[in-house]
Order: structure tokens, then sequence, then C-alpha cells
């Protein structure tokens, strides 16, 4: 069976357009084995960092003009550019960036970790991969910088250069408007800083921009910050979202609305869900599914994860999907001055919350049970800004688990 949505709005995360299709797919082998499959397919996420195009000049903070490509790559059938300038053109909207600069833990980390190392950062030469309206540049330049490039490619870069003179930085901040790919830097860099992270750390795909900065622009030894990515998962428990969304229809006003609720179900199914998790709806202990070093990974390493994992449980119930999140580590070679910006369900909550790939149904799984399934995370073949995410129990694992329900 496959369920294909597309224009769910999450209004509360600012994004216009998250659509994800899932199908679910049953294995026609006995035991029915089976996998779920979601297509990401968003345009407009969730940072205010992002790389981007054209611009103006101002007499004190410059700003680079960069034409585009007069043709872009076809990925799959579809215009990488096309689908960059859709991507681009949602950070146009200056409530992109609110959303963003008022999430604490997110723009707390990031100040934390440049002003506990002005020693770092004084004197050096910085990029700010996605800039958004300039607050990490800003926090690098009053760190000391001696020169900070802002690239930005969408029509925030104007309201940046506006910003950066307002607070009388043009004298170390120049802002460059343009696709971190397509611009031209004056010179290379020592440290690159910049907030890259989509939903389950990959989505968005931006961290392709951050390591061609550091291969292209990178002086030796180079510095990114963060330094690290880690990706985790667990088994979740989401019994008051079902609750929430289909648990409703069967009684509204004193009526029988039970018929509307397989639209509500496969309407919920179609899509990972974005929501804040409690700790306490975590069934199984965690488990690291990627652990990327941004100062030396390769592309490869982000576009393409699949983990085996084997989840042993911590409280009985009903495990309704697998939980997501990311946390980045800014590194530091003191504990006083160790950044860790984490999305974990234990920890404040974040503009990106969790992401939760639900399943079919529901499964009551005991506490110190074992929980064995495959975890993949692809880059999506017709659009690079999306990923397609997969979950597989092995076949033993499912008939195991049906013979436990039985019970």
């Amino acid at each position: 069976d496959k369920l294909a949505k597309e224009g769910d709005v999450f209004n509360e995360l600012g994004a216009d357009d998250m659509a994800i299709a899932i199908q679910l797919i049953q294995h026609q082998k006995a035991g029915s084995n089976l996998r779920l499959f979601l297509a990401a397919s968003d345009d407009n996420d969730d940072e205010e960092n992002d790389e981007e195009d054209d611009g103006e000049e101002d007499e004190e903070a410059e700003v680079d003009v960069q034409p585009p490509q007069s043709e872009g790559a076809v990925v799959g059938g579809t215009n990488q550019n096309e689908t960059d300038a859709k991507y681009f053109s949602g950070y146009g909207d200056i409530g992109m960036h609110e959303l963003m600069i008022k999430d604490r833990p997110r723009t707390d980390a990031y100040l934390k970790a440049i002003e506990s190392h002005r020693d770092l950062f004084r004197g050096k030469r910085v990029l700010d991969v996605g800039a958004g309206t300039g607050i990490l540049s800003l926090f690098a330049a009053r760190a000391g910088a001696a020169v900070v490039y802002a690239v930005e490619g969408s029509d925030t870069a104007v309201v940046c250069e506006e910003i950066v003179k307002q607070n009388g930085f043009s004298h170390v901040i120049r802002v460059i408007r343009g696709v971190m790919e397509q611009v031209e830097l004056p010179s290379k860099v020592d440290i690159i800083i910049s907030e890259w992270m989509g939903f389950y750390l990959v989505h968005e795909s931006m961290f392709s921009s951050v390591l061609f900065a550091r291969d292209r622009w990178g002086d030796e030894g180079v510095l990114v910050l963060p330094q690290r990515a880690t990706i985790s998962a667990a088994i979740v428990n989401m019994d008051s979202l079902f609750e929430e969304k289909v648990g409703f229809w069967k009684d509204v006003y004193g009526f029988d609305f039970s018929p509307a609720q397989r639209l509500a179900k496969e309407s919920l199914m179609s899509k990972p869900a974005i929501e804040v998790v409690s700790d306490s709806q975590l069934l199984t202990t965690s488990q690291v599914i990627a652990d990327i070093n941004l100062n030396n990974c390769t592309e490869n390493a982000l576009i393409s994860i699949t983990k085996l994992c084997s989840f042993e449980c911590i409280r009985s119930g009903a495990m309704s999907g697998v939980c997501l999140w990311f946390d980045v580590d800014f590194g530091s070679s003191t504990s006083a001055s160790h950044v860790i910006l984490s999305t974990a369900p234990n920890h404040p909550p974040t503009h990106w919350k969790q992401t939760v790939v639900l399943f079919g149904e529901s499964f009551l799984i005991g506490q110190s049970q074992r929980i064995d399934l495959q975890l993949s995370l692809t880059r999506n073949p017709t659009n690079h800004r999306h990923f397609d995410i997969s979950v597989q129990f092995p076949e033993n694992a499912t008939k195991r688990q049906k013979h436990n329900n039985q019970e």
C-alpha cells in the first residue's frame, strides 16, 4: 500500500512546505517482513543558516553579486537549481529567522561556544555558511575575528548587511550573497561556523555546502564548528498522538464520527511526526546510528546511513515507532567550556523537536525485551535536499513479536 500526501504546513516550525510521503510495504514472504519507507519532500525547513544567491553593494559592508549558473545539474529528472531556488526562497521569510533566533538552546549554544573560545577566534578569518540575519557572524566579530565572510543566498542577505552596519561591524563582516558552491571568497579561512542542521540532522542536506566550504576555502588546519554530530534513535510510544489525531473522531459533539478515523490514521501515517517527545515516552535505550567528525568526514558519510540496531526495553508499553534526534558537539580542551547542543527528549525542546517514524500498527513490548531493526537514511535521488528513511524489521523479529503479542 502506498500512501502519498503533500502540502502539510507546520506553522509552529515556520516551514511552508513539509510534505513527506510514506510507503508501508508488507513483504510477501512467510512472516511478512515489515518495512517502512519515507521519502522526505520539504523545501523550506527549519534553520536560520543557509547558503544563497545574488546581491548589492554598500560603501562599508560589501555584498558580492554572484550570477547564477545558467544550467543546473539535473538529478533524477529534477533541475537542482530549481530545487535550490525554492529552498532558498523559504529563508527570505523573516519569520523563519525569528523562530530560530528565539530557539534559546540553539542560539545560546553557538554564543557560548564562540565566546568561551575567544582565543580561537581572535585575529582569525572566519566563514559563516548560511549567515541568515548574521547572528553567528556578529558573535564571531565580537569575539575578535579579523574578518568574517557571511555567505547568505536568500533575500535576507540585504537585511543582514543592514544589521551588520547598524551594529558597527561593517569593518569586520563582509556579507556575500550567493550559493556557497558558487561564490568566491577574498581569502582562505581559519574557522568555519554554520548552523546547518535539519530535522534528524541531515534533512535539507546543508552539510554538503559546509563540507564544500571546508575543502575549497579552509586553510591548513581549518576548524569547523560544530566539530562533531551524532544521530540517535530509540523506540517510542505515541499513544497520546494517536488519541489526539485519531481517537478524537470517536465522539464529536455527541456524534459518532468513527468512519473518519481511517482517514485520520492515513493522514498521520503519511509523514514522520515532528513532535516534542518526553523522555517517559521512550520505551528502550537509545543507540547512536551515525557519528560524524565535520573536520575530516566525506559527504558520503552523511548521504547514506544504515545501522543495524538492537534496542533493550527499559519499560513495557506499546511501541508506535522510532524516535530520531541529533546532538552537535563544539569540542573543547576543558570540560568547563565544552558545549553540546542536544535535541534529545531529555533536554529542553528546540524548534527541531524530535522526528518520529510511525509504524503501521503498535506492538506490545515488555521490560528487558530486545527489539532488532535496521534503520536507513538515504538522500533522495530526485531531490538532494530530502532524505528517504526506512525502518525494517528482520523477518524472525517480526514473527517473534507477533508470538509475544498473542501470548
